[in-house]
């Protein structure tokens, strides 16, 4: 599945918000940028993923697993969220 990096989000919005962008998704079949990245990028994409950061980034936060075109693995994939058991089949 693939997003491109930062158009507007608009992905199950009654209304679009204009500040927002999205992040994109990343798919083998597309080309993306690759190679080291700035001291601390790291680090803070991991407190934003994972809502430690100081700003809230998540905007009507959708979950859901895939399979990674990228890396190889295939599904099924399963996760459970909140009780909630998601498949990828």
């Amino acid at each position: 599945m693939y997003y491109s990096d930062l158009p507007k989000y608009v992905y199950y919005l009654k209304k679009l918000v204009e500040s927002v962008l999205n992040a994109g998704w990343l798919d083998a079949a597309y080309d993306f940028h690759k190679g080291p990245v700035v001291d601390g990028f790291l680090e803070r994409l991991e407190d934003i993923i994972s809502s430690a950061g100081s700003i809230d980034v998540h905007v009507n936060r959708i979950r859901g697993i895939h399979s990674c075109s990228v890396c190889g693995e295939q599904g099924p994939f399963e996760t459970r969220v909140n009780n909630v058991v998601l498949r990828d089949v």
